[in-house]
């Protein structure tokens, strides 16, 4: 049997096989974040096609001032349960394992939406425009102990509406991401980028949380956004040194993704493009790995997996253009 269709191991999860829906954000919701029958449908057709081990949502926002967009999903308050157990309902009637994304924009908040956004400290992101955007305001530590807690009630909402388990969003410039890299926090107190555990602070009290309120039977996993691939920036060493200290945290799975750059690098555009940051995360943490970035083809899956980069793959966008492509890719040598 090929690795792509062998089982592995996620916390209390058995998962069928190696591939990952991976977030993508479609904006199917509704103005106010709820779930719609469009987006229902949207995960119904893709997971229907193919069988994938475990699927993770696109990003939902745990409050209003961490909204990316208009027509993102939502997790902020009780009221989104109703709708959230309908996704989750969705997703495992094709019998595919289902992870509710969580995230707070930071800087990168909806300028429309959001005329003042939040952030570890009061700069923009030196790789997306910044015309039209408000200088973020610096959170207080008792900002960042209650923006904790939102994630946390976030966890407990997705509990509830009936997910396997939360992946909390600390990539793409968001706001957990703006406190990993020393571009974007500039802080001088225990949150600040003195070293890598303190840029990790907020990320791994928020982990802490979760673990203690809903307890083990919940996968917890962090879309880590490894490097910024840039001067300055976050490094491959962070990545392999935040590994060590997310395992011990307790997180049961690391997606690896990109920095304050986003879903890309500079240079490269090879399938797997992270590969070297999840390697080297792969290779510091027994928790199981999934690389997602350009890949494309089964070939370019197997051989990520077959080279130890990581241990599953996290395929998007082409699922949605392929319907047939996990069903290929599980038979196909």
């Amino acid at each position: 049997m090929s690795l792509i269709a062998q089982p592995i191991q996620i916390g209390h999860l058995m998962l069928r096989n190696r591939i990952v829906m991976t977030a993508v954000d479609r904006s199917l919701a509704d103005e106010d974040g709820e779930v719609t029958d469009a987006m229902l449908d949207h995960y119904t057709k893709i997971l229907a096609a193919g069988p994938c081990g475990l699927c993770i949502t696109e990003h939902a926002y745990v409050r209003r001032d961490g909204l990316t967009h208009s027509s993102q999903l939502a997790a902020s308050d009780d009221g989104c349960i109703e709708g959230l157990s309908r996704l989750a309902e969705c997703c495992h009637a094709t019998e595919t394992p289902v992870l509710l994304r969580l995230s707070h924009a930071g800087s990168m908040a909806d300028p429309t939406e959001v005329p003042e956004p939040v952030a570890p400290s009061p700069v923009f992101n030196p790789f997306f425009p910044s015309a039209g955007r408000t200088l973020p305001h610096e959170l207080t530590e008792l900002e960042i102990e209650r923006l904790i807690i939102r994630f946390l009630n976030a966890a407990v909402r997705a509990k509830k509406a009936g997910f396997d388990g939360v992946e909390l969003h600390c990539g793409h410039g968001y706001l957990l991401n703006e406190f990993y890299s020393p571009l974007t926090n500039k802080r001088v107190d225990q949150f600040g980028p003195a070293s890598i555990m303190s840029r990790m602070r907020a990320l791994l009290e928020t982990v802490y949380y979760i673990r203690s309120v809903i307890g083990s039977d919940f996968i917890v996993s962090v879309c880590l956004g490894a490097s910024d691939y840039a001067f300055g920036g976050s490094t491959i060493e962070d990545a392999a040194e935040a590994a060590r200290s997310l395992h011990g945290a307790g997180v049961d799975v690391i997606c690896v993704s990109g920095g304050l750059r986003g879903n890309s690098r500079p240079d490269t555009d090879q399938a797997g493009w992270f590969s070297d940051a999840s390697t080297a995360v792969r290779e510091q943490s027994s928790v199981p790995v999934i690389l997602k970035g350009g890949i494309r083809t089964a070939a370019d899956a197997r051989r990520l997996l077959g080279d130890g980069a990581c241990d599953l793959v996290g395929v998007g966008r082409t699922l949605e253009r392929h319907l047939d492509w996990a069903n290929k890719a599980l038979v196909e040598e």
